[in-house]
């Protein structure tokens, strides 16, 4: 005598069945885990409102972004020339400068007292903006110089703008003069990170010791800005001393 075969109604009992002993035993480890979860990991778990921009800005994340290494795009020999471009030239270097400083003007942290939360934020577009220009109008460096050596010289930039200057120093070293550095450090008062950011783009420039600069050396109080004048031999030296 054969054995019976299930009907259709006991295969479909039998899968709810299953699947509803699945479905339990998911809900329970999902309630055991979240039992265990600590409560600042379920603070996760709910929707949150995005983060403001002093939490974005944080000192701890500010100093992450000044730690990453940055792109550097060198003048090819012969790609500009030092002599003026014309006035159409300096006229494209003062559109693409104002790329970067109408933005940054019109940020909330711009005039309030912390220019590095105002500056620090478009490193991202400054790198980018210096690429642009190295691959597709490379001749209009020498132009930007001159341009950030008349702001520097005869004008009254904020510090924000001192520090995008600073920024584009960095990523673009032809775009800085020895003028324009002793200018800057001539009349910029005090040690702070505007004068970090110009001596770590001067330092990463080819332009010489001016007297502002020698004087800066001799009179550093603060050891943010001794440390800027120490060769990669001696900032070694002093990482290793005992703390």
């Amino acid at each position: 005598m054969r054995p019976k075969r299930p009907d259709q109604k006991s295969k479909r009992r039998e899968i709810s069945r299953g699947a509803g002993l699945a479905l339990g035993l998911t809900v329970a480890v999902s309630l055991l885990a979240w039992r265990f979860v600590p409560a600042r990991g379920k603070a996760g778990f709910a929707s949150r409102p995005p983060p403001s921009p002093e939490e974005r800005m944080s000192p701890g994340r500010l100093a992450r972004l000044r730690a990453r290494p940055w792109p550097v795009f060198r003048l090819a020999p012969g790609a500009g020339s030092r002599d003026g471009g014309g006035e159409a030239s300096r006229t494209r270097a003062v559109q693409l400068l104002q790329e970067l400083l109408d933005p940054l003007r019109a940020s909330p942290h711009f005039g309030q007292g912390t220019p590095e939360f105002a500056a620090v934020a478009f490193r991202g577009q400054i790198a980018e903006w210096a690429g642009r220009i190295a691959s597709d109008e490379p001749q209009l460096i020498p132009e930007i110089a001159r341009e950030i050596e008349r702001r520097l010289c005869d004008g009254v930039p904020a510090d924000e703008e001192l520090l995008v200057f600073g920024y584009i120093g960095l990523h673009l070293p032809d775009s800085t003069t020895a003028h324009g550095f002793e200018c800057l450090f001539k009349s910029h008062p005090g040690e702070d990170v505007v004068i970090w950011t110009m001596l770590d783009a001067w330092r990463h420039s080819d332009r010489g010791v001016t007297p502002a600069i020698a004087q800066l050396a001799r009179d550093a109080k603060d050891p943010r800005t001794k440390r800027r004048f120490m060769t990669a031999e001696e900032e070694r030296q002093l990482r290793e001393l005992p703390h």
